[in-house]
């Protein structure tokens, strides 16, 4: 009727945030159909793809067959596809927001869920979204830095997708799988997933910082999935051990037991350990293939001490001061408490992470760091003898809000220390 005024159904005007996400909701907004690779259909809006993704403006706007249809076949799946919508709507997609599921033995691991992340980064690269591939990018390195066996997963799920993903992002899964960290807590699951080929390039990789017992324990895991013929296959693979540098206590127990050495591969280790008795010292056992730690490190170019302040765990912080080197590297400590028990935290470097946390009491033994208690870590410094003063992360004991970290070096000159906060 003349001179009513007509009111919407909410009774204030929507925000535009609150207008992009009717775009997820409401069809009637929405002049096309993206179709992924297993049928499922995502429906959107081809002036809003377009607008930030100059490949949908392309396809959607351009002179391809695709700008006339309203049901456009993309070569992704429609779960990778409907998180690519949302994030141009509203910089944000369900997909990230997804938490790792427990393992049968208790442990945060989601093979499914890094499958997801890397096909959207694969998405995201292709659709030329540089702010989605970092966010995927950061996803990816919290879960091996905090779960370093999840490393196996991302390398396998990198390798499917290639050459679509950053050739940078599958360099890192390498170094990753590269670097030492203890087998003891790999399970099954963890490197169920990979490829005979994948698991062929682990096993023969010179650049290992991995025992062969180690190596051994990876295949062996393997060696129980679900396939039948994987048994006789990884018989095949154990040729690439070593097995003559495995503790002849371990050859006779756990790797005979394994049934993936035959009595010939075990005399020929036995005959080898007994010809090489003279020269083979009794810690050749937990050698490593490739041992990079430095020998020699030039003291006067490190921190002296390092202040840490702001940890929501308040026994992190104080002053660590220089406390020799650890696997060639140097560490920091601070005398200190948790729990009402006295206790040494150290602050340390492994590989390319640094940690606040209080060690085992032997951490020199692999796998000793399984009873540590790891408080925060941060990735970087992987050339430095100290560590990035930002952007730490929590890990299991530790709380928010996360550390900073100041250094103090030794002056030159007068002997008298200067703080230096980077």
């Amino acid at each position: 009727m003349e001179g009513t005024t007509m009111h919407n159904s909410r009774d204030k005007e929507i925000s535009i945030n609150e207008m992009l996400q009717s775009f997820l909701t409401d069809e009637a907004l929405n002049d096309v159909t993206l179709r992924g690779t297993d049928g499922v259909e995502v429906p959107a809006n081809r002036f809003l793809l377009s607008a930030r993704s100059q490949v949908f403006r392309g396809m959607l706007l351009g002179k391809f067959q695709e700008a006339l249809s309203s049901v456009v076949e993309v070569g992704f799946k429609g779960g990778t596809l409907r998180a690519v919508v949302e994030y141009i709507l509203t910089d944000s997609a369900q997909m990230l927001n997804c938490k790792k599921r427990k393992s049968q033995e208790g442990r945060s691991f989601d093979y499914p869920l890094i499958q997801s992340f890397v096909s959207l980064l694969e998405a995201a690269a292709y659709f030329q979204l540089p702010g989605l591939v970092k966010r995927i990018r950061k996803k990816l390195e919290l879960i091996w830095w905090s779960s370093p066996c999840s490393s196996f997963a991302i390398l396998q799920a990198c390798k499917m997708a290639e050459p679509k993903v950053p050739a940078t992002l599958v360099e890192e899964a390498w170094r990753n799988i590269r670097r030492p960290f203890s087998t003891n807590s790999i399970t099954q699951e963890h490197v169920d997933c990979l490829s005979v080929d994948i698991l062929k390039e682990i096993l023969t990789d010179e650049a290992m910082e991995k025992t062969e017992y180690q190596l051994f324990q990876i295949l062996n895991l393997w060696a129980q999935g679900k396939e039948s013929e994987r048994l006789m296959t990884a018989k095949g693979l154990s040729q690439h051990i070593c097995f003559g540098r495995i503790k002849p206590e371990l050859l006779a127990t756990t790797v005979a037991a394994s049934g993936l050495v035959t009595p010939e591969q075990l005399l020929e280790a036995y005959k080898y350990q007994a010809f090489a008795a003279k020269e083979i010292s009794s810690d050749v056992f937990s050698h490593k293939r490739n041992n990079p730690w430095m020998t020699h490190i030039q003291t006067d170019k490190i921190p002296t001490e390092i202040k840490v302040t702001g940890a929501g765990s308040r026994a992190v912080n104080g002053v660590y001061v220089r406390d020799g080197l650890f696997r060639g590297h140097c560490k920091y400590t601070k005398n200190g408490q948790f729990g009402g028990q006295p206790c040494v935290f150290w602050l340390r470097r492994c590989g390319a992470m640094w940690e606040i946390m209080i060690p085992d009491e032997d951490v020199d033994v692999p796998g000793a760091a399984l009873g540590a208690k790891k408080f925060y870590f941060v990735v970087g410094g992987e050339q430095d003898e100290s560590p990035p003063p930002i952007e730490w992360h929590c890990y299991e004991f530790g709380r928010g809000p996360v550390p900073k970290v100041k250094y103090r070096f030794a002056s030159s000159g007068s002997g008298n220390n200067s703080d230096d906060s980077a």
